[in-house]
């Protein structure tokens, strides 16, 4: 059956749901592989999530903690990326191991499955649109990895975003656009104009790493918020956007408020992502994408 890439994907569970079902994790599964994203609804408690939305600034998007945080890093027009300080009600599961996201993401992304960043993406009034991209290049399909370059690649991600607005995330404010089937194949840049993932408080984006997609302009008076969680397989690590602050930002007092069976997530958390950047020859890699290109490599036919 042809895919529409014209199209968000949606699954809308129930308020009231507590777990999802077989049926929808299946239809989640195919249809996530396919676009390379899916809009839930009806996922965190929206009450909850206004009381995140109270820890930043209206102004600036500066999270109110008693950590001092990086500067953060420009993704475009007055549009900053920081790392979250996770701490208070940003420590919740809720948030970080929700019950209706984390079958998804297991199922996608193996259950060994780690969190690599955790972070909020704050537009200012009046943001441009943002330039469309991908969050990392296609490590699948490198040069190293493909030796034809029409290859096209994997199915399987590696990374995996969740984004969750906690301001509104719509036509008339702004929100995330995104081209629905790109994470595998660019050509879909050419044949539509993409989607724009509106969502109400409560809701969530998934996307896969590797999707092409650009935040639009912020029509709002104020500034356009949205959380971000990235979850990795564990021998992938983010070499690009983490030169100038760390990924995951927790002490260790807020760390072991953390249930035993979710300390793995953040077993990345007290490592320095900048030891996994190299300057010398003016690119960046990290040890992680070299182990992935020998594990392909060897499993090649033939």
């Amino acid at each position: 059956m042809d895919s529409d890439f014209s199209l968000l994907p949606e699954i809308s569970l129930g308020k009231d749901a507590e777990k999802i079902s077989h049926e929808s994790l299946k239809s989640t599964l195919e249809c996530f592989l396919s676009h390379g994203c899916l809009r839930l609804k009806n996922i965190f408690n929206p009450g909850y999530l206004r009381l995140l939305a109270g820890q930043f600034s209206q102004k600036d998007g500066q999270q109110h903690s008693s950590v001092s945080s990086a500067d953060g890093l420009s993704v475009g027009d007055s549009r900053i990326m920081r790392s979250v300080v996770i701490e208070g009600p940003f420590n919740s599961t809720e948030l970080y191991a929700n019950p209706l996201v984390a079958p998804i993401l297991q199922l996608l992304l193996s259950q060994n499955l780690i969190l690599g960043s955790f972070g909020v993406v704050a537009a200012m009034p009046g943001a441009e649109a943002q330039h469309i991209h991908s969050d990392l290049e296609n490590i699948y399909t490198s040069d190293l990895v493909a030796g034809n370059k029409k290859e096209k690649s994997l199915d399987l991600p590696y990374a995996i975003t969740v984004i969750v607005p906690i301001t509104e995330f719509n036509q008339q404010s702004g929100a995330t656009k995104v081209w629905p089937g790109s994470h595998l194949d660019a050509e879909h840049l050419n044949n539509q104009e993409g989607v724009v993932a509106e969502l109400e408080i409560g809701d969530c984006l998934l996307m896969d790493y590797r999707l092409v997609h650009g935040g639009t302009m912020n029509n709002l008076e104020y500034t356009r918020i949205a959380l971000y969680l990235v979850y990795n397989r564990p021998w992938f690590r983010d070499y690009t956007n983490f030169a100038g602050q760390d990924p995951l930002v927790i002490s260790q007092d807020e760390f072991n408020k953390i249930p035993d069976e979710h300390k793995r997530l953040f077993s990345w958390a007290f490592t320095d992502s900048r030891n996994y950047v190299d300057r010398s020859d003016g690119k960046q890699r990290h040890e992680s994408v070299a182990r992935l290109y020998r594990f392909i490599e060897e499993r090649k036919p033939g």
